[in-house]
C-alpha cells in the first residue's frame, strides 16, 4: 500500500492602501494615506476545466485514507481593512489555499489565478490588474502584495 497523501494548505496574505486627495472637511493639502475600502479576490487553481486528481491514498476530511478523486474549487476572500481576508463572520486575516503537490498530476507546481472584482478606494470604483503565482509544495505563507512575489500572467478562469 501507498503512504496516504495528506492535503497541505498555505496561507496566502496581503495588504492593501491608497493614497487620496486631501480630506475637504479638513484644513491642509496632506493627501489621505488609507486602508484600501474593499474588494473581492478569487484565486482560481489554474487546472483544465473539469479536471480532478485521481490519488490513490489520500486522507479524507474523516481522516480515512482511500482512493479518492480531488477537484480543487475557486477559492473567495475580500479585502476588509486594508488586508486580504477570509469570507466568514469576523474576516479572519489571510485565505487559506491548497498547496502544490506531485499527486495533483500536473506539469509543475500548482498556479493560482488571482481575479480582482468590485475594487472600491477613493469612494469609487477602482481597477488592479489580475496575476498568478506559483503555490509553494509546503505550509510555507505567500504574501501575494509582496513586491518579490513571482507573479506570472493571469490565465483566467
Amino acid at each position: 500500500m501507498t503512504t496516504p497523501i495528506t492535503l497541505v494548505y498555505f496561507t496566502a496574505t496581503g495588504a492593501f492602501y491608497d493614497v487620496e486627495s486631501a480630506d475637504p472637511s479638513g484644513s491642509t493639502s496632506a493627501l489621505d494615506y488609507e486602508n484600501m475600502t474593499g474588494g473581492y479576490i478569487t484565486f482560481y487553481p489554474r487546472i483544465p476545466s473539469g479536471m480532478v486528481s485521481y490519488i490513490a491514498n489520500l486522507t479524507a476530511p474523516d481522516a480515512v485514507a482511500r482512493a479518492a478523486a480531488l477537484a480543487l474549487a475557486p477559492i473567495n476572500g475580500r479585502i476588509m481593512g486594508g488586508l486580504l481576508c477570509t469570507i466568514n463572520s469576523v474576516d479572519t486575516p489571510g485565505v487559506q489555499l491548497v498547496s502544490s503537490s506531485p499527486s495533483f498530476a500536473l506539469n509543475g507546481p500548482l498556479i493560482y489565478d488571482v481575479a480582482f472584482t468590485q475594487v472600491t478606494y477613493n469612494s469609487t470604483a477602482q481597477h488592479i490588474a489580475n496575476f498568478a503565482f506559483p503555490a509553494p509544495y509546503d505550509a510555507t505563507g505567500v504574501d501575494i502584495t509582496s513586491p518579490t512575489l513571482a507573479r506570472i500572467p493571469y490565465g483566467g478562469p
